[in-house]
């Protein structure tokens, strides 16, 4: 994704890769429409904005962040960019000019978002990806955006789900060790245990919402 790609044009992308899919149903979450036209998928990166849907695609899909400055180029994984909330690993004199965001190849893909009001930043937002084969998970990609100061990569779920079947209560039980690894917030909008909560339950609908999507 190029450095002025807006929010809007990512609700409409034909790669034919299940990342299209998620893309168009993660952008429509993006602020309001105003916003969706104005502003850019690589701003919202370089915002970092721990409850942002596109940092946490980023985080959970391992995307690449392309940095210049005058000294040349750099590459970094999304996992070792963001540090902390609105605090990355860029330098004062660099500027991002591109993310590479990894397609999927198959599967099935999975959003959800819980946020005060329409077009707010997220309390919690979950997203997932899966690709199933045989009836078994081969591969899982989970994040969370909300919960922490900065987007989280569900890996010890991604792991307990390789190997299993989608079935419900596999779903329900990697989406309860996503919330037990996550350490959430207390802010003014609600509880560290309610964001916990949130997690749990917004994550396993975006696991089922994915089982469903690799079905169709």
């Amino acid at each position: 994704v190029e450095a002025l790609v807006r929010h809007r044009a990512l609700e409409d992308v034909a790669t034919g890769d299940p990342l299209d899919r998620l893309m168009a149903r993660m952008s429509r979450f993006v602020g309001h429409l105003p916003i969706r036209e104005r502003g850019t998928f690589v701003g919202s990166i370089a915002h970092a904005d721990p409850a942002a849907e596109w940092c946490v695609l980023a985080a959970a899909l391992d995307a690449t962040i392309v940095l210049r400055n005058k000294r040349g180029e750099r590459r970094m994984s999304a996992t070792d960019f963001f540090e902390g909330p609105f605090t990355t690993a860029r330098a004062p004199d660099e500027v991002i000019t591109a993310i590479r965001v990894p397609l999927l190849g198959s599967g099935g893909v999975g959003f959800q978002e819980k946020s005060q009001t329409a077009g707010d930043f997220a309390t919690v937002a979950t997203m997932a990806t899966l690709r199933i084969e045989d009836g078994v998970v081969v591969e899982a990609h989970l994040g969370v955006a909300g919960a922490e100061g900065r987007p989280v990569r569900c890996e010890q779920a991604e792991e307990s789900l390789v190997g299993a079947g989608p079935e419900p209560g596999e779903l329900a039980a990697a989406a309860h060790v996503a919330a037990e690894n996550v350490a959430p917030i207390s802010d003014a909008l609600c509880s560290a245990d309610y964001r916990r909560h949130l997690v749990e339950v917004l994550m396993e609908r975006a696991l089922g919402d994915a089982v469903r999507d690799a079905a169709a």
